[in-house]
This record gives C-alpha cells, structure tokens and sequence, in this order.
C-alpha cells in the first residue's frame, strides 16, 4: 500500500541534536517525525510575532481568545470556557490567559502565540488537559485571585 502524496518532498539537513529534541516532542506527541516538522512549519509561520504585526501587541487575553478559537473551545453562558466536548476549562479568559502564560503558549509581552509549544491541534483532549493542569478544581488559577 503506498503512502499517499501530501506535497512536495523537502530534504533538509539538522544537528544531530536537534533531530533528537524533534524526535522526542514528535513521540510525546504520538506522531511521526515528518508529522510534527509539517505540523511545527505551519504553526510556526501563523505565530503572530512583532515582524509580522508591524509591533502591534496583543493582551493576554486577546491572545488566550485566538487559542480558544483554534482549539474549537466556546464560552459557557456564564462567561466559562468550555472544551470542544463541553467539559469545564476555565472560570473566566483572565484564568485561561494565566495558564497559558505559564505553559509557554503565550510569547513576552504580547509577541504571539507560540504554538509549537502546544499539544498537536489533533490532540484536542491534551491541549485541553494541559491547560487544566495549571487551574484548580473551580476552574481558576491563583494570579487571578490575587495569590502569588
């Protein structure tokens, strides 16, 4: 059975190093190599960085809505964020813009969203989980309540 044409074949070369940090974050991931160089290479060029938003800077917020939006996540009618099956993420966006803050998703000071950092947008369930980690049970997460 041959595989099926995705594109164009690209040959490159990398530090044997690298090779073995894309390798592990493609087996975390649970996809093949080339799977996860595709899916970085698209990701990469729609981080909205300053040089591709001639210096416009976004709130955390406004970048934790992008991320929602990519993840097919929705909001509750009490202003909750809801995963794409409806499960409870998080109390408000203020929350959500925290944790992604603290996984790495968001880039300093408005820069972008880096989402390479990411679980694979096919992965929905772990992005989802991921983001959970760093909320407690009702859903918030301690910078937002004033804990430090």
């Amino acid at each position: 059975m041959a595989r099926p044409e995705i594109g164009e074949r690209v040959t490159t070369r990398l530090p044997p190093e690298l090779l073995e940090r894309v390798d592990t974050a493609a087996g975390e991931r649970g996809v093949r190599r080339a799977e996860w160089l595709r899916e970085a290479a698209r990701e990469a060029i729609t981080v909205q960085a300053p040089r591709f938003t001639e210096g416009r800077r976004r709130s955390a917020t406004e970048l934790a809505r992008l991320v929602a939006q990519h993840s097919e996540w929705a909001w509750a009618e009490d202003d909750a964020l809801v995963d794409d099956l409806g499960g409870f993420l998080a109390y408000t966006i203020e929350d959500a813009a925290e944790a992604m803050q603290d996984l790495g998703w968001l880039a300093p000071g408005g820069a972008g969203v880096i989402w390479v950092r990411m679980p694979a947008a096919h992965l929905q369930g772990a992005r989802a989980e991921e983001l959970r980690s760093r909320l407690d049970e009702s859903g918030r997460h301690p910078h937002v309540n004033g804990v430090r």
